[in-house]
């Protein structure tokens, strides 16, 4: 089959799941013989045309109608301020924009596809949908109503806009899948009626990339990683790490990602975060969103993965956590718990009820009390339950069915 990802970014710079998820899958179905090409508008990090372990990968800039930042630059400061998007994660016009360079660069590649992946976050296939040039496929992550709900992002008309632009192509689409149970029931019940034909495709990650043994593990290190916005809960881990300070057990924290939109009572969530900090008294210490392989040996340094978000899709983050040989903690609002038994063999993640720091306190305690008693063989459950589960070579003929179906 001849398939195209379209994808917001592409490593070897890694900032969503997506881009993970995707560089994965690609690779996987070229190894099962399939012609695959990759659309990002990521041009950090490689050439415009360029072929990665014989994937076709594409990098363009969005296309914008000319004269209309002029016009923008014109308009007085406070107005603009208050009436238009200060960040491209909230314009609709980066959606429109978006799917206007989908069509016009996907058609100048000069191949036909049988069937195009895109994410509902940006909505990047809907002019392709609209035009019925190909059949598209559009995969659950986190649309920006998700965002909206959980980061509590004010009720504007740009929001409404760009969040209607998103569910509107998802029904312009010829197929919807959800990786897990948990985003398609959210979804339905904010109105998004047309995920309910939305088919259940599981996703996953070359395990192999991960499989190296640990590198200079740093001793009680904590790692969250992902946009830090109220919906990935970092407050509630730095709640749960001052609990585990006051008790005596000595932790650090280490934060990958930067800052996204996002409040907490009425102020950015940025303020919100800083004063929890400041209670905590725990170190930690940020880094910004860095390549795949830097992002690798991270996993390597530290004890334990925490995914404590109010609401996550699938997280790639927990699934990269075990591939690395590291416990992972989850709350109950991560689809990946769906991906378990109830108590893995062996332990290799936990799962604790969302936005409650003391069970969080109590089971990272805990994980990080086995992890000193016997590092291997937590390591060893750790990958096994991710083969269980997230090897994307095994995924592979169910992806192929679900394509086959819709071209």
């Amino acid at each position: 089959m001849r398939i195209l990802f379209i994808t917001p970014d592409y490593p070897p710079i890694v900032r969503t799941g997506i881009a993970t998820y995707v560089h994965s899958m690609a690779r996987a179905l070229v190894r099962a013989g399939e012609t695959v090409h990759v659309l990002t508008y990521e041009t950090e990090g490689g050439a415009p045309d360029s072929v990665d372990e014989g994937v076709h990968v594409h990098r363009r800039r969005i296309r914008y109608i000319p004269g209309v930042r002029r016009v923008l630059e014109c308009l007085p400061d406070e107005w603009a301020k208050e009436h238009l998007p200060q960040q491209a994660m909230t314009r609709p016009g980066r959606r429109l924009g978006l799917g206007f360079t989908s069509l016009v660069e996907a058609a100048q590649l000069g191949a036909e596809f049988d069937v195009v992946e895109v994410p509902d976050y940006f909505c990047p296939g809907w002019a392709i949908a609209a035009a019925r040039r190909w059949p598209v496929l559009t995969v659950l992550h986190s649309p920006l109503d998700i965002e909206f709900r959980y980061s509590n992002l004010p009720n504007r008309t740009y929001l409404r806009a760009a969040r209607g632009t998103e569910r509107a192509a998802a029904t312009l689409s010829a197929g919807i899948s959800s990786p897990t149970r948990i985003i398609r029931d959210e979804l339905l019940d904010m109105g998004w009626r047309t995920v309910a034909r939305a088919t259940h495709n599981p996703i996953g990650i070359e395990l192999a990339t991960h499989s190296g043994e640990a590198v200079n593990p740093q001793s009680s290190r904590i790692l969250i990683a992902g946009h830090i916005t109220p919906r990935k809960g970092h407050d509630i881990l730095a709640r749960a790490v001052g609990h585990l300070t006051r008790s005596g057990r000595r932790v650090e924290v280490l934060c990958v990602g930067s800052y996204g939109l996002g409040y907490w009572g009425g102020r950015p969530f940025r303020e919100h975060l800083e004063r929890e900090l400041l209670r905590a008294g725990c170190p930690w210490t940020f880094v910004n969103h860095t390549d795949r392989r830097s992002l690798q040996e991270l996993y390597g340094t530290a004890e334990v993965v925490v995914v404590p978000s109010r609401f996550e899709s699938f997280s790639m983050v927990a699934l990269e956590g075990l591939a690395a040989g590291k416990p992972v903690v989850v709350s109950d609002r991560c689809g990946v718990a769906e991906q378990i038994p109830q108590e893995p063999e062996g332990g290799g993640i936990w799962v604790t009820p969302t936005d409650d720091d003391e069970s969080l306190a109590m089971a990272l305690d805990h994980v990080l009390g086995l992890v000193h008693q016997d590092r291997d063989a937590i390591g060893t459950a750790a990958r096994s339950l991710a083969a269980s589960f997230g090897n994307v070579d095994a995924l592979v003929p169910g992806r192929l069915a679900l394509y086959r179906r819709l071209a």
